[in-house]
C-alpha cells in the first residue's frame, strides 16, 4: 500500500473529528418530535449514486427538503455519517437526505458535482412520492462537501458526463446553502492541502492547465447574481479551509447582492476544539436558517 502524505492523513483525521463532531452536536439537541425511518434509495446507475432519505411518516407534505454532503477530501467520507443528522431534519419536518457520491480515487473531477446534481434532479423528479416540494430545497455541505454545496447554489454549472447532468440554466439547483467549512478557492489554500486536492482531483492531468483546472472545482467563480441565500460556517483557527476562503465567499456574494450569513467561531476545521454547547449552538442556528429559508 503506498504511503499517504501528511496532508491527506489531516484530511482524514479532519473527517473523523467531523463525525465526532456531528454526533455530540446533534446528541445535544432536543429530541425529535416524529421518529424517523432511513432507507438507501439510487439515484443514479452506478453502484456509489445512492442516498439515505429519511422520512417521518406521519408529518404533513409537501415537506421542504435538505441535501446533506459529506466531507473527506473527496477521497473518503460515507453517507452514513449524517444519517443522525438525517434524522433529526427529518423529525422536525424536513425531507432529509444524505448523498453518496463518487470519490475521486475511483472518478476525478468534476464526477462529485456531477453526482451532486443528479441527486437533486432524482429528488425533484420523485418529489411527490417523496411528499417534498420541489421549489423548496437546501444544501448542506461539510469541507469538500460543502464546496458541492455552494456550486449547487450558485447558478447551475453544466458538467457534461454522458448525459449525468441537466442542460445549463441560469437558476440554481437549490434554494438556499448551508457550507460548513467549505471549500471555496482551492488555489488559495495552504499549498500542502492545494497540493493534495490537485493530485486527487485531477490525476494524471497536464501541470501546464492546473490553474485552470483548480479555479474550475472551486466555486468561488460560479457565485453570481442569481446564486441563493448561504449560510457559511467557518473557523478562525482552521488549518485546512483557512478563514479567509469564507471571507472572500462572503465578499463575493455581498458584491453579487445575494444574501449570505457568517458564523464565525473560535475552533478549528468542522468546530474542532470547541465546546459541546458551542457546537449545539451552531446546530440550532442552523436549523433555524433553514427553517426561515425554506418556510
Amino acid at each position: 500500500m503506498p504511503c499517504r502524505g501528511a496532508s491527506e492523513r489531516r484530511f482524514d483525521l479532519a473527517h473523523k473529528a467531523r463525525i465526532a463532531f456531528l454526533a455530540l452536536a446533534v446528541a445535544g439537541l432536543c429530541s425529535p418530535a416524529q421518529p424517523a425511518t432511513v432507507r438507501e434509495l439510487a439515484y443514479g446507475p452506478l453502484s456509489e449514486q445512492r442516498l439515505n432519505l429519511c422520512e417521518a411518516a406521519t408529518l404533513s407534505a409537501p415537506r421542504p427538503g435538505v441535501l446533506l454532503i459529506h466531507g473527506g477530501g473527496f477521497m473518503g467520507g460515507d453517507k452514513s455519517s449524517l444519517d443522525h443528522l438525517c434524522r433529526k431534519l427529518a423529525s422536525q419536518g424536513f425531507v432529509a437526505a444524505t448523498l453518496g457520491y463518487r470519490l475521486a480515487r475511483d472518478a476525478p473531477w468534476p464526477a462529485q458535482l456531477a453526482d451532486a446534481q443528479l441527486a437533486v434532479e432524482w429528488l425533484k423528479h420523485n418529489a411527490k412520492a417523496i411528499g417534498l416540494d420541489p421549489h423548496r430545497m437546501c444544501a448542506v455541505g461539510f469541507s469538500a462537501g460543502g464546496a458541492l454545496a455552494i456550486f449547487l447554489g450558485a447558478a447551475h454549472v453544466n458538467r457534461p458526463l454522458a448525459d449525468e447532468t441537466s442542460p445549463p440554466s441560469e437558476t440554481p439547483d437549490v434554494q438556499c446553502v448551508v457550507s460548513d467549512s467549505g471549500i471555496t478557492d482551492i488555489a488559495a489554500l495552504n499549498a500542502s492541502v492545494r497540493d493534495t486536492l490537485w493530485k486527487n482531483l485531477f490525476k494524471g492531468a497536464d501541470r501546464g492547465d492546473r490553474r485552470r483546472l483548480l479555479r474550475d472545482a472551486s466555486p468561488l467563480y460560479e457565485v453570481n447574481r442569481n446564486a441563493s441565500p448561504m449560510l457559511l460556517i467557518c473557523g478562525r483557527k482552521d488549518q485546512i479551509t483557512p478563514p479567509s476562503q469564507c471571507a472572500n465567499l462572503q465578499k463575493r456574494l455581498r458584491g453579487a447582492d445575494v444574501d449570505v450569513r457568517v458564523i464565525t467561531h473560535d475552533g478549528g476545521h468542522l468546530g474542532e476544539g470547541l465546546k459541546p454547547e458551542q457546537r449545539n449552538d451552531i446546530f440550532r442556528q442552523m436549523i433555524s436558517y433553514l427553517e426561515a429559508a425554506l418556510k
